[in-house]
């Protein structure tokens, strides 16, 4: 029974479902106790799995399935704003990145995407801050998050790195980066309706993965210790970096 409800329901060996439960799993314990990066870490480590343009509406549905948890905490001290001005130009780049990924290869598909991730990581890393201030530049920076959105689902690390630098209080930037990625959860949601990568397929995928993803999200919660907390950011991204590199040097062997 499990072997048939593995392969005939959702495209997957038992191998594969266990792995990817197993990556959901620890994607959700990071995010749980480092605020982020969800679906960078469940696209660097299921990409050997899957091609990004099946991964992209499963890690959606995760986001926002995540996302929903947090907003319980509130979002009413976010900049809406601002992100109204990000994620307008993200409704515009998000299908550009979307077009890419639906019409080139899976092998540069994924290439392109753990690529963007370790950039992103690495940019974090060093504490690398965008220009802040103006609307041009907003809506530059939501640009490009739509086209990382589209390209691999890690917009919000873009984001990330702009909110930095607009040295928000905390509170604020707490309650704007949670509203920002539901929005953009469901904008991209909306746009992959559009280029049929919704499927009933993808759905199932998502609805079984969501029950792990959730259990680890509140297990890294819980585990969350405030003395430790600068430490979490830093071993986020050097798994980041750890799991992209890995999985650029087996594209390339294969090729």
């Amino acid at each position: 029974m499990w072997r048939w409800a593995s392969v005939d329901l959702l495209g997957l060996g038992p191998f594969e479902l266990a792995y990817l439960t197993g990556a959901v799993f620890c994607a959700g314990v990071v995010r749980g106790f480092s605020g982020f990066a969800l679906s960078a870490l469940i696209m660097a480590s299921c990409v050997m799995i899957l091609p990004p343009v099946v991964l992209i509406p499963v890690c959606t549905f995760l986001e926002l399935a995540a996302s929903a948890m947090l907003l319980r905490g509130g979002t009413g001290e976010a900049d809406r704003g601002m992100l109204l001005r990000l994620h307008a130009a993200a409704a515009v780049g998000i299908p550009m990145g979307l077009l890419l990924t639906t019409t080139v290869s899976p092998d540069l598909s994924a290439l392109v995407a753990l690529g963007l991730v370790s950039v992103l990581a690495t940019l974090q890393l060093a504490r690398v801050q965008l220009p802040a201030g103006g609307t041009p530049m907003a809506l530059g920076v939501g640009l490009a998050a739509g086209l990382a959105t589209g390209l691999a689902s890690i917009g919000g690390m873009v984001i990330v790195l702009y909110v930095l630098a607009l040295n928000l209080p905390a509170r604020v930037a707490r309650a704007s980066m949670i509203f920002s990625v539901f929005l953009g959860g469901s904008l991209s949601l909306l746009w992959q309706f559009g280029f049929g990568m919704v499927t009933w397929l993808a759905l199932q995928r998502a609805l079984m993965l969501v029950v792990p993803c959730l259990a680890g999200l509140w297990l890294g919660r819980r585990l969350f210790t405030p003395a430790y907390e600068r430490h979490y950011r830093r071993f986020c991204l050097s798994l980041l970096l750890g799991l992209a590199a890995i999985g650029i040097v087996q594209r390339i062997a294969v090729r």
